[in-house]
């Protein structure tokens, strides 16, 4: 193998692990984002279920502990919308507050997989290119 080979080896070797870096970073944040998807999605349904129940709602106190409580009568509740900045809204425009962010969310994990696709397409075109050179 003369140095031609052994420079060309190295540029494929580095493109490699940065393209490879990227990838895991790249799905870790994916996986991030499904997270607020799913969270959002846990949201509404809780709105929902509080829109509707007029009686007794369950408060959780941890991810293990919840307490039933009489539901306060109210149409209306605090929602976060950045920065500590609550803002009023009733059941209906809630809904539609988070629904707005889940399908934000879901296009950017549309673009995200896209361009997973990409670099796994490379990644597995540098694999070939280096087992040619018995690398990999």
């Amino acid at each position: 193998m003369d140095k031609i080979d052994e420079k060309k080896i190295s540029e494929m070797i580095y493109l490699y692990e940065a393209y490879e870096k990227k990838l895991n970073e790249m799905m870790a944040f994916k996986e991030s984002i499904e997270r607020n998807v799913k969270e959002y999605d846990n949201i509404i349904s809780s709105l929902d279920v509080l829109e509707n129940n007029k009686e007794e709602v369950i408060l959780p106190l941890s991810s293990i502990a919840f307490l039933p409580v009489e539901k306060i009568p109210s149409d209306k509740l605090l929602v976060i919308v950045g920065s500590n900045i609550a803002v009023e809204m009733d059941y209906k425009d809630a809904k539609r507050y988070f629904s707005n962010l889940k399908e934000k969310l879901e296009k950017e994990i549309s673009k995200f997989d896209k361009e997973i696709d990409k670099l796994a397409v490379m990644l597995e075109g540098l694999k070939q290119q280096l087992s040619q050179y018995g690398v990999v």
